[in-house]
């Protein structure tokens, strides 16, 4: 036999067993990937643009993909992102010269209006941890316009302030 020809057999034996054991791997842990190594399903940027005509904007960086989520004719102040990335919350400007909370559902792109706050202000949202809560900042003309945050649970739509005293306001809580 060939030193050639020896090389080549120990090579396919290196490979085969290379796949099976990549085979079994899959087999006992359902994925070709260690726990340790999630490959990227889903890599997206939310964003406002443009600046002169707020919208909220999403770029998919896996496909290059990039769509407005909102159309509110520029209306739209800030947002904050779900953690699991399956909502935004964003505030919205509304006919009455304050500004709501409008939750979108990313799958689906249904807007659900949370808050419907007037001549308020109600902005800065800022979604828990859990996805079950958001807490946000109002600002009523009735209360000398300071800024207290409140707290709203999206199962229920109840809402709260944060702090008892009416006289702690979100800027004093830091």
């Amino acid at each position: 036999m060939s030193l050639n020809f020896k090389k080549k057999v120990s090579f396919y034996i290196a490979l085969g067993s290379l796949l099976v054991l990549g085979f079994l791997w899959i087999l006992l842990n359902g994925t070709p990937f260690p726990r340790w190594f999630t490959p990227p399903t889903q890599q997206r940027i939310a964003y406002l643009a443009p600046a002169n005509s707020p919208e909220v904007v999403i770029h998919d960086l896996v496909i290059g993909e990039t769509r407005t989520l909102t159309d509110t004719q520029g209306q739209v102040y800030d947002f904050d992102v779900s953690p699991d990335g399956k909502f935004i919350i964003y505030s919205q400007s509304n006919q009455m010269g304050g500004r709501d909370l409008v939750r979108i559902n990313l799958t689906t792109e249904k807007k659900t209006t949370l808050t419907e706050c007037g001549q308020s202000v109600c902005f800065e949202p800022a979604i828990s941890p859990d996805g079950n809560q958001v807490a946000y900042t109002l600002q009523d003309a009735g209360r000398g316009w300071k800024p207290e945050v409140w707290v709203l649970a999206l199962n229920n739509l109840s809402r709260q302030p944060l702090f008892e005293d009416p006289n702690i306001s979100s800027a004093q809580a830091r």
